[in-house]
């Protein structure tokens, strides 16, 4: 199993259920953030599943280096941003950027993150590209032969 090295020494495994649960059972969010409930299949209350979006947020601020340059490539506000960093961080536990002068830098368990969050979005964007190619293929409906029924009825009366 790949594992990180942090600064501290210390390593995280890469577990890839994570992509599976989509950080489910490792964030949750307030009402107030983007996403929605669930129940686990193991019964566990509901908690709030992390929206890709959010993801999408910390890898814009991990990239660009300030909120406001993240929230322009993300098309949202500037506080938008800001409460959705500052939300990841209290539910992490962790600060997850500091200031050096300004620009905005991540730190280690910030790189961390965005590394997961960089795969989970690659994993949500096929999912959405396979869908696409799926729904493209599939045979068609009832809407596809309703001119051919609606005709051969009409010549039957």
């Amino acid at each position: 199993m790949p594992t990180i090295g942090l600064a501290s020494g210390s390593s995280l495994h890469l577990w890839p259920s994570w992509l599976a649960l989509g950080l489910r059972h490792v964030l949750s969010f307030s009402h107030r953030s983007p996403g929605c409930s669930a129940r686990f299949p193991d019964g566990s209350e509901e908690k709030r599943v992390l929206a890709v979006a959010v993801l999408r947020t910390l890898l814009a601020v991990v990239e660009k280096g300030s909120f406001v340059a993240a929230a322009r490539a993300v098309g949202y506000s500037t506080a938008q941003v800001s409460r959705q960093m500052n939300q990841l961080q209290d539910r992490v536990g962790a600060q997850l950027f500091v200031r050096d002068g300004r620009v905005l830098r991540a730190t280690n368990k910030g790189i961390l993150l965005a590394e997961q969050a960089r795969a989970v979005v690659r994993a949500a964007e096929e999912f959405d590209e396979c869908a696409r190619r799926v729904g493209a293929t599939n045979p068609p409906t009832v809407p596809h032969h309703l001119p051919t029924l609606q005709g051969s009825t009409k010549a039957g009366y």
